[in-house]
């Protein structure tokens, strides 16, 4: 799976991005949260896997994700490289209450999106740590982001991703 976790120091506001291959699937989960917003969740647990090498973009249902590499750097071991943009287009459902994520999911639905961009930090003590800069859009509110970010590759030893996507 890839993931970026992110927090906006000072306001509350925080989330993260998954996409998952399993089973030959995709899963993409996006949440977040904050004193204003609530508790935000995109997610979809039957999405096509991506199409294109070297793009991670997946498409569903009232879903369009894509986490994409900076195309002029070459990624590190890892596969996180150095530079990436997620974007987001969906319908999110604004949860009543954070036991409904484990529950019933009851609350509005929403259009979500992101337009935001993840750089790298570089001598920092954490492992794919930088800096998270752009967009979350909530309905008709946007939500400017200049955070602090974690970007995260994991793969079991038997992934059936192409090389192209992992990078290497």
């Amino acid at each position: 799976w890839w993931g970026v976790d992110v927090v906006e120091p000072g306001t509350g506001v925080g989330g993260f991005v998954r996409l998952a291959r399993v089973r030959g699937r995709c899963w993409y989960w996006a949440y977040l949260v904050g004193p204003d917003i609530g508790l935000v969740a995109v997610r979809d647990h039957d999405v096509a896997p991506p199409r294109r090498p070297g793009v991670l973009e997946v498409r569903a249902d009232s879903l369009w994700a894509e986490l994409v590499r900076d195309p002029g750097e070459r990624a590190a071991p890892d596969g996180v490289g150095e530079h990436w943009a997620l974007g987001l287009e969906a319908f999110g459902l604004r949860l009543d209450s954070a036991r409904d994520a484990w529950t019933r999911e009851i609350g509005e639905r929403l259009p979500v999106g992101f337009d935001l961009e993840w750089e790298i930090t570089e001598g920092a003590a954490v492992e794919g740590a930088g800096t998270v800069r752009g967009e979350i859009l909530l309905a008709r509110e946007r939500v400017p982001v200049d955070g602090h970010g974690v970007f995260r590759y994991v793969a079991a030893p038997h992934t059936e991703w192409p090389r192209a996507w992992r990078g290497w």
